[in-house]
C-alpha cells in the first residue's frame, strides 16, 4: 500500500475511474487518488500502461454492486454505516463476507480490512453465527489458509454455535472448513483447561486467543491503532487513516 499520507478531500482533483460492476455493468465514479492509495489492484490497473489507465475503465463482473457501494463507502468515509449499531440491521451477512473477501483479493489497505472485520465481529457477539453453509463456503473457496476471516469464522462457530450444529445438515460444507473445526476444537478441548466457574465445567471460558486486534487484525509495522474497543464492545472515533 501507498507510504504517502492519505489524499485529503481539499486535495482530490478530478481524475475519475469508472468502474463497471456485476453482470448488469452497474457503474460508479470513484476518485482515482482514493482508489490508488487504499486499493492496490487499482493502483496497478489504472495507474500503469494498461489499457484500464488510459481509459479510466475497470470492469468487475465477479462483484456485486451491493459490495463494491460499501468499499466505496467505506473509500470516502473510513467507515460503514454505524450509526446506533444500525449496520446490524442495514447490511447482511452475505455483503459482510464477500466485502471483506473483496478486499482481501483487491490487496485494499489493511486497516480498511480491519474495519470490515470490527463490523463482522459485533455483528457475530449480537447477532451469532447466522451465516449459511454456502456463505461459509464462499469465504474458503475465495481466501487462503491464512485469512483472518476464516479464523474467526472457526472460533465463533466452535465457542458460540457449537460443531454439533454441522450435524443432522446436508454434507455441503467446505472439508477444510471442517478440518480447521477439528483441528482448533481438539487445540482447545485437550490442551487447554476447562473452566471451573463455568456453568458447564467440561467447556472452558471462551475468548479471543489474542484478542480481537491480536486474532484478526492486520497491522503495519509501525500500525498499532485500532478502532474495535474490545473491553466496552463499542467503537471510537478512529485515527487518521495513513
Amino acid at each position: 500500500m501507498s507510504a504517502y499520507k492519505r489524499p485529503s478531500f481539499r486535495s482530490l482533483t478530478r481524475s475519475f475511474v469508472t468502474v463497471k460492476i456485476g453482470p448488469s455493468q452497474q457503474e460508479f465514479v470513484v476518485h482515482k487518488e482514493l482508489l490508488c492509495h487504499y486499493c492496490g489492484y487499482f493502483k496497478g490497473a489504472v495507474s500503469g500502461k494498461f489499457r484500464e489507465a488510459n481509459e479510466g475503465l475497470v470492469t468487475l463482473d465477479d462483484v456485486r454492486p451491493e459490495v463494491f457501494e460499501l468499499f466505496v463507502e467505506l473509500l470516502y468515509t473510513q467507515k460503514l454505516d454505524w450509526g446506533i449499531y444500525a449496520i446490524f440491521d442495514n447490511i447482511s451477512w452475505e455483503d459482510l463476507t464477500q466485502l471483506y473477501v473483496f478486499s482481501d483479493a483487491r490487496s485494499v489497505a489493511p486497516k480498511l480490512k480491519n474495519t470490515i472485520m470490527d463490523c463482522i465481529v459485533v455483528k457475530l457477539k449480537r447477532d451469532g453465527p447466522q451465516l449459511l453453509e454456502h456463505q461459509i463456503n464462499f469465504v474458503y473457496e475465495n481466501t487462503n489458509e491464512n485469512s483472518k476471516l476464516r479464523s474467526l469464522l472457526v472460533e465463533f462457530w466452535i465457542f458460540e454455535e457449537g460443531c454439533a450444529s454441522v450435524e443432522g445438515r446436508p454434507d455441503s460444507w467446505n472439508e477444510t472448513f471442517l478440518r480447521d473445526l477439528v483441528c482448533r476444537w481438539k487445540k482447545r478441548y485437550l490442551r487447554e483447561p476447562a473452566d471451573p466457574d463455568s456453568a458447564n465445567p467440561e467447556k472452558p471460558r471462551y475468548e479471543y486467543p489474542d484478542g480481537v486486534c491480536g486474532s484478526f487484525h492486520e497491522h503495519g509495522e509501525q500500525d498499532n491503532s485500532c478502532f474495535y474497543d474490545e473491553a466496552t464492545d463499542t467503537f471510537e472515533l478512529r485515527v487518521e487513516i495513513s
